[in-house]
């Protein structure tokens, strides 16, 4: 008879502690992810201001000076700066060779530009063709002191998100086992 109690409690705690779980993974997941692209959007839009200033005070001639800046700027931050005219064409790039600048098509047509001319800032998530992977980007306008402006924009791979998402998951997958064990273990004492 107490063998049956035990059964009985055991699948009460597994069935309670497996259907909340599940229900906590789903929720805190989509959750976590969420709030984890939201901060990294919000870093690039940082960044973004940061290296615009720098832009604006360093920036004699964009064509000349920009290419230098993203490369500098995109080695410190970690992420792909790229900085473009104020009619789109791109006059640095931190993660192309200076040659390759006018290979590149323009653009002022990317959301994320039309979205920083038009509103002061602007963001997507798109595939880049140039790098061959999914992208976040940010995008921030700049005026020059002697009156160029452009628009900076940043990126990075959804692949960094990815992996950090990939931790979150795990870590709430061995939390839910966790408490499976726990409730056993219980429920077997009891």
């Amino acid at each position: 008879m107490k063998i049956k109690i035990q059964w009985k409690l055991m699948a009460s705690y597994l069935t309670l502690i497996i259907l909340t779980g599940a229900l906590l993974y789903g929720y805190l997941s989509r959750t976590l992810e969420g709030h984890l692209l939201d901060e990294a959007r919000e870093n690039l839009f940082n960044e973004a201001k940061l290296v615009a200033i720098m832009c604006a005070k360093e920036n004699g001639d964009l064509e000349r000076d920009a290419p230098a800046i993203a490369h500098n700027a995109g080695k410190e931050i970690k992420a792909r700066v790229t900085i473009m005219s104020a009619d789109g064409a791109v006059a640095g790039d931190s993660e192309l060779r200076d040659s390759d600048l006018g290979n590149l098509e323009n653009h002022s047509a990317r959301p994320e530009f039309q979205q920083a001319i038009k509103n002061g800032a602007g963001s997507s998530i798109r595939y880049s063709s140039t790098l061959g992977t999914s992208m976040l980007y940010v995008a921030y306008p700049f005026r020059a002191e002697n009156d160029q402006g452009g628009v900076i924009r940043m990126a990075l791979p959804l692949s960094r998100l990815e992996a950090a998402t990939g931790s979150l998951h795990a870590i709430l997958a061995a939390a839910l086992l966790l408490a499976v064990v726990c409730s056993f273990f219980l429920s077997y004492v009891i």
